[in-house]
Formats: C-alpha cells, structure tokens, sequence
C-alpha cells in the first residue's frame, strides 16, 4: 500500500472493513502511525465499548487509504437496469471535537445549482458506478472534493 501510494501521501486514513459510526476510524500523519492503527484494528480494540454491535464480526479485514483534503460529499442513487437516477446529495461538516479526529456536526441537504461543483461530483459518482458494472440496486457514495 505504502509503495503504491508513494511519498506524495501525507496522511492515512485506517478503518475497520465492517462497522458504522466511523468506530475505529483512525487519521494516521505518518506510516509508523498507520501501522500502529492497523494492528489496533487486527487486534479488536475498537470493538471494546460496542461488543454486542460487533458480535457477529469474528474477524474482519482493515482498510488503509490515503487521506484527501477537502468537503465531503453523499451522493445517494438508485440504479436500475443500468439506468441511474441520483436520490439526494448532501455535503458534511466535520471538524474535530472533544479529542476526536473528527466529529459530524451536520449534513446540509444539497439541491442542484447550490454550488457549481455538484453535477460535476454526481456526474462522476455515474461514471464509478458505470466503470463497475453495478445494475441494480440503492447506492450511497461519499465523495471529497
């Protein structure tokens, strides 16, 4: 991951495959930081003060990425025989609170024309979902801009 990212990347972002509510959600400054986030995870140490949420979870796999600057964006859509209509967009204001790296203060409900970046952002939500192949079904994307 590390090679493949390459030194451009300033900040990691570690996560839990399965879970909600960004338990475990670790932002890393560095590779040693993003380890050490990592074998937390393998570890279970995020499950401690929700175990019956994740008691059906014996194991699961972690995710590392590179973090992006920027705005959040939710993008949900329907898909049905490959014809996609988008649902809602909403964009999050995050910021970090109380010790924590970041916390959800809102979601303002996006309505098309309320910032010019919006039909660019689901035009390319369509083309991931396009490039994937999905057909059928309800989608919630996340997006940094």
């Amino acid at each position: 991951f590390f090679e493949d990212v390459g030194a451009g990347a300033k900040a990691f972002v570690v996560k839990p495959q399965t879970g909600a509510g960004s338990v475990g959600v670790t932002f890393c400054d560095s590779e040693q930081a993003a380890w050490a986030a990592y074998y937390k995870i393998l570890a279970g140490e995020h499950k401690a003060h929700c175990r019956s949420k994740y008691k059906h979870y014996s194991h699961a796999g972690v995710l590392m990425q590179e973090y992006l600057q920027g705005t959040e964006y939710i993008v949900n859509s329907v898909i049905f025989n490959g014809e996609i209509k988008t649902t809602a967009m909403f964009k999050y204001d995050k910021r970090p609170y109380n010790g924590a790296g970041f916390v959800c203060f809102s979601k303002e409900l996006m309505v098309p024309g309320d910032e010019p970046q919006l039909e660019e952002i689901v035009e390319y939500t369509e083309k991931v979902l396009k490039a994937v192949g999905f057909q059928n079904g309800a989608i919630h994307a996340e997006v940094m801009y």
